[in-house]
């Protein structure tokens, strides 16, 4: 499937009419009141980046630990990746979706998961930034679990 066709349809099925890439083979979705997601067709990979601004690096081992442990197998992000974007000091939520064969319901449901990675990770670096010490302590496992079984 092209990437013209792929956001034609995911604009159909979120009710988004004229749902296209700009000049830059960027689409921004903005979902709720706070989360922005941007979508970029790599061409030459017939890839769809799909990622989203965090805010600002946190400062201090034990936050790092926190973002890191998140990472592992995607536990603590919705299958997405935490990284930092040193050109923009920033931390970023990204996952890579492959052209050939991506399927609707199933990007729906990812970006879903991303959406809640980006609002929980969010509201918890923000929570980070504000502590001094920069001292973590969040479960990186909370956005999800009621779908995890702890044992």
């Amino acid at each position: 499937m092209h990437a013209d066709q792929f956001l034609e349809q995911l604009g159909r099925e979120l009710g988004i009419a004229d749902l296209s890439f700009n000049f830059e083979n960027v689409c921004r979705l903005i979902v709720g009141e706070d989360v922005v997601i941007d979508l970029e067709y790599l061409e030459e990979d017939q890839v769809i980046q799909a990622f989203s601004s965090l805010g600002s690096p946190p400062v201090g081992e034990p936050a790092w630990r926190e973002l890191l442990s998140a990472n592992l197998f995607g536990g603590g992000t919705g299958g997405a990746t935490l990284a930092l974007d040193a050109e923009q000091n920033e931390v970023i939520l990204f996952r890579s979706f492959d052209l050939e064969t991506l399927e609707i319901q199933k990007f729906l449901r990812d970006l879903n998961s991303m959406t809640d990675a980006a609002e929980f990770w969010t509201e918890r670096l923000a929570g980070i930034e504000s502590d001094e010490s920069g001292a973590a302590g969040g479960d990186p496992l909370a956005p999800y679990d009621e779908s995890m079984l702890r044992i």
